[in-house]
C-alpha cells in the first residue's frame, strides 16, 4: 500500500463525514459507490439506507442541523490490495466504514454507524 492510496483512503472518509455535515452533495456523492450500504442497529432491528437516500438527506440540509464542534477523527483500521477499514468519528456518530478502490478511486461500499 503506498502513502498515496493511504492518503485517498482518508480523503475518501473526509469527503464523507465533512461533506455530511457541510451538506455537500457533490463531495459526498464521490465518496459514495452507487451501491452503498449504510446500516444502523436501534431497538433490536437492522436499519439501512443507499447512496440515493443519504444524498436526498443531503439535500434537505440534515447535517447541517449539528452547529458544534465536529470532533472529526479519521483512523484507517486496515488495508489489503484493494480494500481497506476505517473508523469514522466525530461529535455525533461513530462509523466503521469500508472502502474499496474500484478505477483508481476509493469508494465507501458498507457503513455500519451509531449515535454517540
Amino acid at each position: 500500500m503506498t502513502q498515496t492510496d493511504l492518503n485517498a483512503i482518508s480523503q475518501t472518509a473526509l469527503d464523507y463525514i465533512e461533506g455530511w455535515y457541510e451538506c455537500d452533495e457533490s463531495r459526498v456523492g464521490k465518496a459514495l459507490h452507487p451501491e452503498l450500504v449504510k446500516r444502523f442497529i436501534a431497538d433490536n432491528t437492522l436499519h439501512g439506507m443507499g447512496t440515493v437516500d443519504m444524498l436526498d438527506l443531503i439535500r434537505k440540509r440534515e447535517g447541517a442541523k449539528f452547529t458544534g464542534d465536529r470532533q472529526i477523527q479519521i483512523t484507517v483500521l486496515d488495508v489489503f490490495n484493494e480494500i481497506a477499514a476505517v473508523k469514522v468519528e466525530s461529535a455525533q456518530y461513530l462509523d466503521y466504514v469500508h472502502i474499496g478502490k474500484f478505477n483508481g478511486e476509493w469508494m465507501i461500499v458498507n457503513v455500519l454507524w451509531g449515535f454517540k
